[in-house]
């Protein structure tokens, strides 16, 4: 069987739909051909597909697209810029469709829907009818590395160390802010900072950490020096995005909060919960506060990743 994934990353897209459509296709059985789809893409993540042995078709408009859309392939949509009338063209090609989706905005047209937030439900949704809904986060995109850090119980009684991260991009430069904050607190022994592949900033984060023997950069990384990173971090820093599931995984204490759109109903969702402290929209106070927090409260998190995800995934593309 044949899988296009139709997802695009760059520094004012962000990282997060070709992230989290690489952990779905890593979950799968190795019976899929799997190629991505791309109008943007990264250098750093056109190597990583070539190291997995995935094909890249990268196109100029969207009818390149639909003409690799047939009735031999599962197509899978994942942005929350694609109109719903593409969703119905590929449609008409008479593919089956899984949508990757944040936002339930427009009428899907789709097979499956995964949305890894908490809390929403199928009747938020205007879809095709007998649609498939995943929802919530039994169904998280993480790569191996994240699931198996889920079934390994931590319990954080200290706070010694900090990680911060803004996914691929961060075009804002929250991770330089992050970081000058996070500074000011003697109580971190390391302070690990992970910036992505399209991040733009790089040499200022540089000048702000030389010399600071606490600080420690990493740029571009795999998820298993992720993983093992976020494993040894008691604090994490990071937005309302699939690197939230990742965090929750890795078993950090996580301070959270979001800055664009499609954020929103995971910082919604998962503050109801009392899943992670709250940083509201990462201003300086907003962090600073939550610091605060984290260092003076006895904080009990929520346990949200069970590491069971990957076979549910499977029999959500069985179905198909």
């Amino acid at each position: 069987m044949n899988i296009l994934l139709r997802a695009d990353g760059s520094t004012s897209l962000g990282m997060g739909h070709l992230y989290r459509c690489l952990a779905m296709v890593q979950m799968l059985d190795s019976k899929y051909d799997i190629t991505f789809v791309c109008r943007e893409i990264t250098g750093d993540f056109e190597y990583i597909l070539t190291k997995n042995n995935y094909k890249l078709i990268q196109i100029s408009n969207e009818l390149e697209f639909l003409d690799q859309c047939d009735d031999s392939k599962i197509v899978v949509i994942d942005g929350h810029h694609f109109p719903s009338e593409l969703y119905q063209k590929v449609r008409e090609k008479g593919s089956q469709i899984v949508c990757i989706d944040d936002l339930h905005d427009k009428n899907y047209h789709s097979d499956v829907i995964i949305n890894q937030a908490p809390g929403i439900t199928s009747t938020d949704y205007s879809t095709d009818p007998f649609n498939y809904f995943a929802l919530g986060p039994n169904y998280a995109l993480l790569r191996e590395p994240f699931l198996k850090a889920a079934n390994n119980k931590r319990n954080i009684s200290s706070f010694k160390s900090c990680f911060i991260c803004f996914g691929g991009g961060d075009q804002l430069d929250l991770t330089l802010r992050t970081a000058k904050i996070v500074a000011q607190f003697p109580q971190f022994e390391s302070i690990n900072i992970v910036t992505g592949s399209a991040y733009q900033h790089i040499q200022s984060l540089e000048d702000f950490a030389k010399n600071k023997s606490r600080i420690k950069l990493f740029h571009a990384i795999d998820e298993f020096e992720m993983a093992e990173i976020m494993s040894a971090s008691d604090v994490a820093i990071v937005p309302c995005s699939t690197i939230l599931l990742e965090i929750f995984a890795a078993g950090c204490i996580p301070i959270s909060g979001y800055f664009v759109e499609n954020q929103k109903y995971f910082y919604q969702n998962f503050l109801s919960q009392n899943a992670f402290i709250d940083a509201g929209n990462f201003s300086e106070t907003a962090i600073e506060n939550a610091l605060n927090i984290a260092l003076i409260s006895d904080i009990k998190i929520t346990e949200i990743i069970d590491g069971k995800s990957k076979s549910r995934i499977n029999k959500c593309f069985q179905l198909l």
